[in-house]
């Protein structure tokens, strides 16, 4: 009896978050898109695209692995409800690249919800990208498999897909979208659809605001989300955020989803590949606190189509570099850009000729060359080549 009094407790406060109502959340993953307000589906530049926007992971050169917990809820009345994400991006293949996760939702002696996601996307053009996202949802009292003739007590799973896409419409300037939910179906007596939502979102990124080395992102995500009690009757919701990155070094972040709150700060080191950024939102029933870690590995083989101006990549330089000088002497002159006070940075898929000393990517011929911030050196040669 003391079970299902928590259970339907459990029931009620996720649906109170939930476009589902009693059956399965909306969970919000990532300390970064939560300090950004959740407007991350046009940015999704590392493993959090794995929920927000599975199309761009093609905008990852290196794989990641991400780790977040979340304390969902906080209220005396109930119990408190607890968010982990595990998601490993981004292994590219001949066609696309992938990247699973798992994530977890609920309250070891109430209720949780687990999603296992398997994300697949392929650049179908040098600025534009789609991408899939196959999961496998199950709802569990309790943390174990009970089964009742009350449907809050009943193990339920299912089925579902989402559809995403991203483009790249000017070296600044993204728009992405998500389609939530395409395909599954709910139930353990009377089988329904998941409800289905729509999310669409436009990122503009300005460079070198104050200093050499920054950049400010401005996302904004128009969403649909049903059975939101602290918006009724909202069909059409809206959520922005903001970030000011120092070198990938130092990030703030701001933003504000439904009228509510949100604030993060994100500390780097590019040379060892460890990120920690940290979120919190004002939201109810409850504030919500995000921490997330990520590890960025080495630089894997195989190339990618939408490519953010800023790459997260390695931050050694590879040995290619002289194969590279050798293939750029061979095929000739290879094209220089303009200087760094006027330039601005490749398209999406585009690839610079000019080393800039950023963490980032640079390509003469064909071959791919990565560099550190401290790669001052190299950069200097790579540039007397390009004058020749």
């Amino acid at each position: 009896m003391v079970l299902r009094k928590w259970a339907l407790a459990a029931v009620l406060l996720l649906a109170s978050r939930s476009p589902l109502l009693a059956a399965f959340n909306d969970i919000v993953t990532g300390a970064r898109p939560q300090g950004m307000g959740g407007a991350f589906v046009a940015v999704a530049d590392d493993a959090n695209a794995l929920y927000w926007n599975p199309a761009g992971l093609t905008q990852l050169r290196n794989a990641e692995l991400t780790l977040m917990h979340a304390n969902e809820a906080d209220v005396s009345s109930g119990p408190t409800l607890l968010t982990d994400f595990v998601g490993f991006s981004n292994w590219p293949m001949q066609f696309g690249t992938i990247g699973i996760a798992v994530f977890q939702q609920g309250n070891n002696k109430v209720l949780q919800e687990r999603t296992y996601l398997f994300s697949y996307a392929l650049g179908v053009s040098h600025d534009t990208s789609l991408g899939l996202n196959m999961k496998y949802l199950t709802l569990d009292p309790a943390g174990r498999q009970v089964t009742a003739n009350d449907p809050a007590l009943v193990t339920q799973d299912t089925v579902s897909f989402d559809l995403a896409g991203l483009h790249a419409v000017t070296p600044f300037w993204k728009m992405g979208f998500l389609i939530r939910n395409v395909v599954g179906e709910t139930g353990t007596v009377i089988r329904e659809n998941l409800r289905r939502t729509y999310r669409v979102g436009s990122a503009y990124r300005f460079e070198d605001v104050l200093f050499l080395d920054d950049s400010v992102t401005w996302s904004m995500d128009l969403f649909t989300k049903e059975d939101i009690r602290d918006a009724p009757g909202a069909k059409i919701l809206a959520a922005t955020g903001l970030e000011y990155s120092f070198d990938e070094r130092v990030s703030i972040r701001v933003g504000n989803e439904r009228g509510h709150v949100t604030a993060g700060l994100g500390f780097g080191h590019p040379e060892s590949g460890i990120f920690v950024d940290y979120a919190f939102a004002d939201d109810a029933p409850g504030t919500t606190h995000r921490i997330s870690a990520t590890y960025r590995f080495g630089a894997l083989p195989g190339e990618v189509h939408v490519v953010h101006h800023m790459d997260r990549s390695a931050p050694e330089a590879r040995p290619e570099r002289k194969e590279t000088e050798n293939s750029g002497q061979t095929n000739g002159r290879a094209k220089a850009s303009p200087n760094r006070s006027a330039r601005a940075p490749a398209r999406p898929g585009e690839l610079e000729s000019e080393a800039t000393g950023r963490t980032g990517t640079a390509q003469i011929g064909a071959t791919r060359i990565y560099r550190s911030g401290q790669a001052k050196e190299f950069d200097k040669e790579v540039k007397e080549f390009l004058q020749k």
